[in-house]
């Protein structure tokens, strides 16, 4: 068995759900802040660095979902572990 990472989003205004596998969960976690950095971008906030740890990206998120001036309540970005198979 493999492990790879998936991380998706959902932003407030952009229809669908970006999904990116990364074999790696720090490969995993600095796309997910980039996908959080969007969404920051969008709000007018400061955004987080490339490496802020997973506190970091979920008290951003939170500090977009409070920003009700552009409706910011319906965004997420989480990441899931995956196992796959190996070819034999």
């Amino acid at each position: 068995m493999q492990r790879i990472f998936v991380v998706q989003g959902e932003h407030w205004s952009v229809p669908g759900k970006p999904m990116t596998a990364h074999a790696t969960m720090g490969l995993a976690q600095r796309e997910a802040n980039k996908l959080v950095n969007i969404m920051l971008a969008d709000a007018k906030l400061p955004p987080i660095t490339e490496d802020a740890s997973d506190e970091e990206r979920d008290s951003a998120l939170e500090r977009v979902r409070e920003d009700s001036i552009n409706g910011g309540t319906d965004c997420d970005v989480w990441i899931t572990p995956l196992d796959v198979e190996e070819e034999a």
